[in-house]
C-alpha cells in the first residue's frame, strides 16, 4: 500500500500481497487466475507472493485505458518489481505479455518476455518498438548481475518515448540500455 510503497498512488498496477490476497489494488487489472500464495517476508512490506514452477503464476487482464488493456501506442512506461528466486532455472518466465497489431493489413504478434538466462534476467521484445530500430522492433536486454537464490533484488525496466531509450536496472544500477 502507499504507506509501504512510496509513490504507489501513480501506479497503474500494484499487487502488494499485504492484505493476504492476490489482487490489483488500483482496480485497473483483473486477476484471471493465480497459482501464487501469500507468504511472510517481503522485500518492502511484510508479505510477498510465492510461485512454484510452470502454471503457478498470476494471469492478469487489463481494463480499457491501461497499458496492457488498450489498443494502440502506450507511450513511455515503467515496469518495476521485486524478485527473490528460490531457484534460478534457465527459461523460467518472470513476465510474459502477448498481443498483436496490424501492419500493412497483416496481423503480427507483439511479445514482451522477461525470464532467467544464465542466472540473470533477460528481456525480449518482438514487434514492440517498430520505428525505433532497424529490425522491426526486436530488442533484447540482458542483466549483468548474477542473481543469487534467496536474495531480494529490485528490477526496473523503463521506456522513454521522447528519445526511444529503453533501460533495464537492477537495484538502481544500469544493467543494459
Amino acid at each position: 500500500d502507499s504507506a509501504v510503497l512510496p509513490g504507489s498512488e501513480n501506479a497503474e498496477l500494484l499487487i502488494s500481497f499485504e492484505d493476504n490476497s492476490v489482487s490489483d489494488e488500483t482496480g485497473n487489472y483483473n486477476v484471471v487466475s493465480s497459482g501464487a500464495r501469500v507468504v511472510s517476508g517481503g522485500a518492502v512490506g511484510k508479505k510477498a507472493g510465492q510461485t512454484a514452477g510452470a502454471g503457478s503464476g498470476i494471469v492478469l487482464s487489463g481494463t480499457p485505458g491501461t497499458m496492457f488493456g488498450t489498443e494502440g501506442w502506450t507511450g513511455s512506461f515503467t515496469i518495476e518489481f521485486w524478485l527473490c528466486p528460490s531457484v534460478i532455472d534457465d527459461g523460467e518466465v518472470i513476465l510474459s505479455w502477448n498481443s498483436s497489431r496490424n501492419v500493412a493489413g497483416y496481423s503480427v504478434y507483439q511479445i514482451i518476455n522477461a525470464g532467467f538466462s544464465g542466472n540473470k534476467v533477460q528481456w525480449s521484445f518482438v514487434n514492440v518498438f517498430a520505428g525505433y530500430t532497424d529490425n522491426q522492433g526486436e530488442v533484447t536486454l540482458e542483466g549483468t548481475k548474477t542473481l543469487i537464490p534467496g536474495e531480494w533484488s529490485r528490477h526496473v525496466l523503463s521506456f522513454d518515448e521522447s528519445n526511444g531509450l529503453l533501460e533495464y536496472r537492477v537495484n538502481d544500477l544500469i544493467e543494459d540500455i
